[in-house]
């Protein structure tokens, strides 16, 4: 893991988790009333295409300008795995959240550091630069304003806009 991917780490320790949930979110997001409503969108079947179509082409962006470097994507992984979990785990707990939206903030967490380990190489287009600043304001990024991305889907994400809690 690269010293830029365990400084995002360090900052992501520090983010105020959630201690603006329910305030104004400013910027131009589409903002969720409820933790409910929150909780519905971010285990939905639109937002989970986008966290996951996202992340594949970010890893085939990587495989097609270095091969060599992609092959590393595995360990920094494995590496990432437990620090990820020490970030999600006590707020899962301490705010007794549903288990699938822990899993949704924790592959959040694990793409940005994941954008950031590769950054070098392919320009963070999704976790980093939409989600990461939503997460460090103290809200919750958990729903996407555009359609389920599908497997032809070509890394445009428009203008569509964040749901944020």
């Amino acid at each position: 893991m690269n010293q830029r991917t365990l400084d995002k780490l360090k900052e992501m320790k520090g983010f105020p988790w959630f201690m603006n949930v329910g305030k104004p979110a400013g910027g131009d997001y589409l903002v969720v009333p409820s933790w409910r409503e929150a909780v519905d969108l971010c285990v939905g079947e639109v937002w989970t295409s986008v966290q996951h179509q996202v992340k594949n082409q970010i890893a085939e962006e990587v495989t097609l300008k270095d091969y060599w470097r992609s092959e590393e994507w595995n360990d920094v992984a494995a590496q990432l795995e437990g620090e990820i979990f020490a970030i999600v785990e006590p707020l899962q707990k301490s705010l007794r959240m549903n288990p699938r939206v822990g899993d949704s903030i924790w592959w959040d967490l694990f793409m940005i550091c994941i954008e950031s380990e590769f950054s070098d190489l392919v320009e963070p287009i999704f976790f980093m630069r939409r989600l990461e600043p939503v997460y460090a304001a103290g809200h919750f990024p958990c729903g996407w304003e555009g359609p389920k991305l599908g497997a032809n889907w070509q890394g445009d994400l428009h203008d569509w806009r964040l749901w944020v809690y």
